[in-house]
Parts: C-alpha cells; sequence; structure tokens
C-alpha cells in the first residue's frame, strides 16, 4: 500500500504463498498496513518503489532468487534501510544460522512452525510498541 494510512507499514517477505498469506491476514487485522513480497529480488523493489519505507521487515531465510540473509544484507547497505527492523523467519535453527542473522541485526528469530499470535507479539517488540 501506498498510502500513508497512519499505521505501521511491513513488509513480509515468504516465498510459501500459504505462509504469505495466513501472515497477511493476521497482521493486517492487528492494524498493520502489509506489503508482501515473494522473494528478496521481490522485497527489493517493494521498498525500491514505495513512497513510505516499511517500519519492519519480516522475511523468510530460504527463497529463491535472493534468499533472506542476501537481502538483509542488501538492505543494510543502503543509509536509508540500514537501521530498517527486521524479523527473520525460518525452519533452520541451527546455531550457525541464527548468529548468521543475529550478526546481520535481526531483531528476531522466529522458527516454523510459529503461531501468528507469537509473531505479532514479537512485531510489536520489534518496532516498539
Amino acid at each position: 500500500m501506498n498510502v500513508d494510512s497512519g499505521r505501521r507499514r511491513i513488509l513480509f517477505v515468504e516465498d510459501d504463498d500459504a505462509l504469505l498469506r495466513l501472515g497477511e491476514r493476521a497482521l493486517t487485522k492487528a492494524g498493520y498496513d502489509v506489503e508482501c513480497a515473494h522473494n528478496g529480488l521481490e522485497g527489493l523493489l517493494a521498498i525500491d518503489r514505495g513512497e513510505r519505507r516499511p517500519d519492519l521487515v519480516i522475511c523468510d531465510l530460504n527463497m529463491p532468487e535472493l534468499d533472506g540473509l542476501e537481502f538483509v544484507r542488501a538492505l543494510r547497505g543502503h543509509p536509508q534501510t540500514r537501521r530498517m527492523p527486521v524479523i527473520f523467519t525460518t525452519a533452520r535453527s541451527d546455531t550457525k544460522s541464527v548468529a548468521e542473522g543475529i550478526s546481520l541485526g535481526a531483531r528476531y528469530y522466529v522458527t516454523k512452525p510459529y503461531t501468528v499470535e507469537d509473531l505479532i507479539a514479537r512485531v510489536r517488540r520489534a518496532i516498539g510498541e
């Protein structure tokens, strides 16, 4: 959405269409404006074409085209998006993956499967609500 509704804006980047739609519905119901992308490349394009930058990015790690880590590295490489808060979602919970996500500045690392209530709670904490 490019219209400024006064609501917090979230970019949700997830290649699993069912999870993407479930998250989009839950976050919208919780009062957020949500834009969706199916991979990191689409996510970068959404940020570039948007009139208003997201307040938060929720991003899967394992995606085609541009995975979550490369997507966030690209965000961190630009002054306008360097400090954008990120929540990673993934089925990978090994120590190396968690450490790499945290080193890129992820606020939270949510392992799948997760509940929408847990995701919304982490969103609220990540953006200071």
